[in-house]
């Protein structure tokens, strides 16, 4: 069912059963230590709000009154797809939560590429 997803990411190794020979997990930096995610499950929660994500990111670089809501609401999105905490809770700045975004997208690109 998932041959799909190895043809597009990589190759499988069976030794004594199913073992992938390299984990395709994307790692990153949640403001307190490294976290390895299944990147089939950010994929999913970013699908879920994509949408959303996408206008609020539209409005929050335009010049548009509600473009501070916008950041924020996209902020919290983000948050929400990669499991952060705020700055203030030992979470990721704003800015840095956007980097995130744009890395997943990046490393996830690559994949597809390879």
């Amino acid at each position: 069912m998932f041959q799909w997803f190895w043809n597009l990411f990589g190759e499988k190794e069976e030794i004594d059963g199913y073992k992938p020979k390299d984990r395709l997990l994307f790692s990153y930096f949640n403001g307190e230590k490294t976290i390895k995610a299944d990147p089939m499950v950010l994929h999913r929660k970013l699908m879920e709000v994509g949408t959303e994500l996408s206008l609020d990111m539209q409005v929050a670089s335009s010049p548009s009154k509600d473009r501070i809501k916008a950041q924020i609401a996209m902020v919290e999105k983000i948050q929400g797809i990669f499991s952060l905490k705020k700055y203030e809770d030992g979470g990721l700045t704003e800015v840095e939560c956007g980097e995130l975004l744009d890395n997943f997208m990046d490393w996830c690109n690559k994949l597809k590429k390879n």
